[in-house]
């Protein structure tokens, strides 16, 4: 049945922690599923068994301890495929490079210039002073309380845990004081519902992908005011005109 299914294009693996990042496209003979074993990543190998690889572990690992499971290395030297995850580190790089996998995110040290939220400023340069929010770079404890809320942002962070917000000068002093000298970019705050735009930037054409509302901070789900949990593509429909 594999055989069956397989063409001529080289096969895909995407390794990564959780499942949801692996679903934009249909498992099958080409692009192939290696996550964490959870019970929602069950229920997808129930639909998928032959292209859905679940890794049993004490603890949900991380994507550079599913790269180097025995069972990930076993299946790569089985299925010769391009490896792909969510996000690019040097230590998934290095990993890479040592089994002579063809890893095809961009380059760690890119992605690091692009999303941290200080270097950011930088490469971006008149585009941020046009786009981003006001914003200054300052360590923490320069940081002037002006009675008005700020956005302080470490350099590094995931699912909201590097944003916070600052409403009273008590807040912004407890921050001073834990980390006094941590480089940090301070917005004005904008206040307003989030939208999520994915773009692919080609050579010969720019893609665009659905615009979504960004369901951040909202319990059980998660303790993080800016963490995301979810999309909702209806939203936007009420909230954007065409223009937007």
């Amino acid at each position: 049945m594999e055989k069956a299914a397989a063409n001529s294009e080289k096969p895909l693996i995407y390794i990564t922690r959780d499942i949801e990042r692996a679903l934009g496209k249909q498992p099958d003979a080409n692009y192939r599923i290696i996550t964490n074993r959870t019970p929602y990543a069950e229920s997808i190998q129930k639909l998928y068994p032959a292209w859905t690889t679940l890794i049993e572990s004490a603890e949900m690992l991380d994507t550079s301890d599913l790269m180097e499971h025995e069972v990930t290395l076993e299946t790569l030297s089985r299925v010769k495929a391009d490896v792909l995850v969510f996000k690019n580190n040097s230590r998934i790089e290095s990993i890479a490079k040592t089994h002579g996998w063809n890893l095809l995110n961009p380059r760690a040290a890119l992605a690091e210039k692009v999303e941290n939220k200080i270097t950011q400023v930088e490469w971006l340069g008149k585009l941020g002073d046009e786009w981003l929010p006001p914003h200054k770079i300052q360590t923490a404890k320069e940081i002037i309380w002006n009675k008005e809320p700020v956005i302080i942002q470490w350099a590094h962070g995931h699912t909201g845990d590097s944003t916070i917000l600052i409403n009273t000068p008590q807040e912004l002093k407890a921050v001073q004081e834990k980390f006094p000298e941590r480089l940090a970019r301070v917005s004005t705050y904008i206040y307003g519902p989030s939208f999520t735009v994915n773009v692919v930037v080609a050579p010969d054409k720019i893609l665009v992908g659905n615009i979504s509302y960004q369901i951040t901070g909202m319990p059980p789900f998660t303790e993080s005011a800016f963490a995301t949990v979810g999309n909702d593509w209806s939203v936007p429909l009420d909230f954007l005109t065409e223009e937007d």
